[in-house]
C-alpha cells in the first residue's frame, strides 16, 4: 500500500519565506510506503515523548522517546528499501 503526500515546491528561488517566483510554484508529490509513513509517525511520537520527559525532568521518559525515534527511523528505512526494491523489479 502506498500513500501520496502533496506539497508545494518552488521551481526557483528560496524554499524558505518569500520567493520572487511564488506564482511559479508547482505541486510536489511524494509517494511513501506504509512502513515509511508509520515510521515517520513513530519518530514524531518519540520526539514528543522525549520533549515531555525533558519538561517533567523524567530521564526514563526521555530514553523511551529516543528509543521510539530509533525504531521509527528503522521502520522508515525498511519502507524505503522495500520501495526501491519494487522499483528495480
Amino acid at each position: 500500500m502506498y500513500f501520496v503526500i502533496l506539497g508545494i515546491r518552488a521551481m526557483e528561488g528560496s524554499s524558505r519565506g518569500w520567493s520572487p517566483n511564488f506564482h511559479k510554484r508547482t505541486p510536489h508529490v511524494i509517494v511513501m510506503s506504509e512502513n515509511e509513513l508509520r515510521g515517520k509517525g513513530k519518530q514524531i511520537k518519540g520526539k514528543i515523548r522525549e520533549e515531555v520527559g525533558k519538561l517533567r525532568n523524567d530521564k526514563k521518559e526521555q530514553v523511551k522517546g529516543k528509543i521510539e525515534q530509533v525504531q521509527g527511523k528503522a521502520r522508515e528505512n525498511l519502507g524505503k528499501a522495500q520501495r526501491r526494491a519494487r522499483k528495480t523489479k
